[in-house]
């Protein structure tokens, strides 16, 4: 039966009514209930964030468009359907993904994107970096499939946030040797989980960094679905941000080759993709892991 979730176009980080936010907390509730369930909930806050987009001036009409991670595809569905050339990279074919995306899927590391340097317009990446532990490297892909001038988008759950822990929240705020018995994976680390792409320590000012070093300049931190954003504020922002996004963009002027990333930074992990479903998530489905 289909079910009703309002008109998500109307809402925006700064414009979501209070119909919104009730709607989007009833589907998180029941997201793990089925496959079905968790489409919907995914649809309902991909439109929400594209009608953000929107109210910050970006056109996807004719743009080359990269989704890294894209998991089920829900994300990839929207810019396809705002007619966007996409490309989506992802460590497996999920059976779930549309067949609109699944043409433009590319199995592959996402810590060595199969495309060519500046071959992008917009780079999405959601859900994604707290699963590496080569953050800088990613980015630096990140950067290299970015045509000079073209835009991207960074989101993620900050590690110190009541949601940054995933599924060990909030046990994840007594440390990881704490978290993982109480969770009943004593025997694991943080690293060791997630279906094998592992949860990592990434935090907003790191991130913030790392964007400026491989060259890319900011246009906006914000809070996802809230008016106010605690993002801003220095190490406060680091707990009470339950989900960081950056807009930024690469300069005019940019070389297609990003600085060389830190080889201190440890080896490629999880074969450079982490969105891909949890088993053990809850016991239901996933699309991009934990997200909301």
């Amino acid at each position: 039966m289909h079910r009703d979730h309002g008109d998500p176009r109307r809402g925006t980080l700064k414009g979501m009514r209070g119909w919104d936010y009730l709607t989007l907390w009833q589907l998180a509730r029941r997201r793990f209930d089925s496959g079905q369930d968790y489409q919907a909930f995914q649809q309902f806050q991909g439109r929400l964030l594209m009608a953000d987009f929107g109210s910050k001036g970006l056109s996807f009409e004719g743009q080359k468009v990269l989704d890294m991670g894209c998991s089920w595809g829900g994300y990839g569905q929207l810019f396809v359907e705002a007619r966007a050339e996409v490309t989506s990279i992802d460590i497996e074919a999920h059976p779930q993904v549309p067949e609109a995306v699944r043409n433009g899927l590319v199995v592959s590391n996402a810590l060595a994107l199969p495309v060519q340097a500046g071959q992008f317009d917009f780079v999405f990446c959601a859900s994604l970096i707290e699963h590496v532990s080569q953050p800088a490297r990613l980015l630096a892909e990140l950067y290299r499939a970015l045509r000079p001038g073209g835009r991207c988008y960074v989101g993620f759950p900050p590690f110190y946030s009541p949601a940054g822990g995933h599924q060990f929240k909030p046990f994840h705020l007594l440390g990881e040797r704490v978290a993982t018995i109480l969770v009943g994976k004593g025997r694991y680390t943080f690293a060791d989980l997630g279906g094998g792409w592992g949860l990592y320590r990434v935090t907003i000012g790191q991130i913030r960094r790392l964007l400026a070093e491989v060259g890319l300049v900011i246009d906006d931190i914000s809070t996802k679905f809230l008016p106010l954003s605690p993002a801003r504020v220095p190490l406060l922002g680091e707990f009470l941000t339950w989900y960081v996004q950056f807009l930024a963009h690469k300069p005019v002027e940019a070389t297609l080759a990003p600085p060389v990333p830190d080889a201190s930074a440890g080896p490629a992990d999880c074969a450079g993709n982490c969105g891909g479903p949890v088993p053990h998530a809850s016991g239901g489905p996933s699309g991009r892991p934990w997200e909301g």
